[in-house]
């Protein structure tokens, strides 16, 4: 063990730089004979330990490949046999289709994108831990809402909260945000949500980071993030610019949540000329002329005008499944004395059904709600 290491100081010439690291996944972990015959579990996870924990202390960035081999060997076989894929097909709005974003140079994406189809590795077993291995219903409607609703994201910067499997980060990757950063605790579901964007076509290349520049053939700008929410300071909040904030069932802990909210969702200087939808309040709404059923029409939010100081404020929208009152009373009482306003936007803004067919989706129980700093 300390050979290796001993080595691959060698080659970063005398710490454990990313090249170093680089070289070891290449010449170790991917060459024919490890691949063919690999090494057991419990070596390697002791070897990319001792790496990872070294390279920490040198003061050296870490590869997520390495962080991801690492969490991966943690999985146990049982686990690991109880993934599978489940193929999800959503009716998408006509309106909606015009906006979406697809891989110019992929064929197969292309008929995806067509078939408005999402699939995604999920666990069979919800009892392992596995929350973030799971479809959840607040998901699933949080991405009616902003198929629904894609001018609500669309050309903003925005950063999801406890993205899990990645349900509502295929959707928003293919609506057009100008940047979209997918955040999670766990380093094992951050390894499954970047295989969904993968299988998706929404590509993630190897190397130091999850960041996926756009060109030609990739209009996409994805990033995946671990984000703890218990030690996450204010200087890594605003690395995220986030302009809008998107979460599902996350108000089952209000206590770290709000905090991670406020730090957000704080006013932040405009560079772009022009501040974004967060500004608008319920009153600010307009609705569509009634349908010919007379039922009520589309709600629509105006633009902001901005406050004349140029600040943007963010906003966030969270949708949650009302499993616990007691726990949603708590999270809204938070949210104010955080001084911050929630308004819930269900009734109002309610999507169209784009999962007409399928089993067990049950809206009647979620809850979408808005959450912003009240701009005077």
């Amino acid at each position: 063990m300390a050979s290796i290491s001993s080595c691959n100081r060698d080659v970063g010439g005398g710490i454990i730089s990313g090249y170093a690291q680089q070289t070891l996944l290449i010449k170790c972990f991917r060459n024919e004979v490890y691949m063919r015959y690999p090494a057991s579990k419990a070596y390697v996870r002791n070897v990319l330990k001792n790496i990872i924990l070294t390279a920490e202390q040198e003061g050296q960035e870490v590869l997520d490949d390495l962080y991801d081999m690492h969490s991966i060997l943690f999985q146990t076989e049982k686990q690991l046999a109880e993934r599978c894929y489940k193929t999800i097909t959503f009716m998408i709005p006509d309106e909606t289709i015009s906006n979406l974003t697809c891989t110019l140079g992929d064929e197969g994406m292309l008929k995806a994108v067509e078939r408005k189809l999402v699939t995604l590795r999920v666990s069979l077993n919800m009892l392992d831990g596995d929350t973030g291995y799971s479809i959840w219903p607040a998901g699933l409607f949080l991405s009616e809402f902003f198929l629904y609703y894609p001018e609500l994201v669309k050309g903003y910067s925005c950063l999801e909260l406890g993205s899990g499997t990645g349900i509502c980060g295929v959707w928003l990757s293919r609506l057009s945000c100008s940047k979209l950063v997918l955040t999670d605790g766990s380093l094992s579901t951050l390894v499954n949500l970047r295989h969904n964007l993968s299988i998706n076509g929404i590509l993630q290349p190897s190397g130091e980071n999850f960041h996926t520049t756009q060109d030609v053939n990739n209009p996409f700008n994805v990033e995946c993030r671990q984000l703890l929410w218990e030690t996450a300071t204010q200087e890594e909040l605003d690395s995220f610019n986030a302009e809008v904030i998107i979460g599902a069932d996350l108000i089952y802990d209000p206590t770290p949540l709000v905090p991670i909210l406020a730090g957000l969702l704080r006013p932040k200087r405009n560079s772009k000329g022009s501040s974004n939808c967060s500004q608008v309040t319920q009153d600010e709404l307009t609705i569509n002329s009634s349908t010919e059923n007379g039922e009520v029409g589309k709600v629509l939010p105006e633009k902001s005008k901005g406050d004349g100081n140029g600040l943007i404020y963010p906003v966030a929208y969270l949708a949650q499944a009302i499993r616990n009152v007691t726990t949603l009373e708590l999270f809204i009482s938070m949210v104010s004395r955080a001084g911050l306003e929630l308004i819930d936007v269900t009734d109002t803004m309610k999507p169209p059904k784009c999962l007409p067919d399928l089993d067990g989706f049950d809206r009647s129980q979620i809850r979408i709600h808005k959450v912003f700093y009240p701009s005077s």
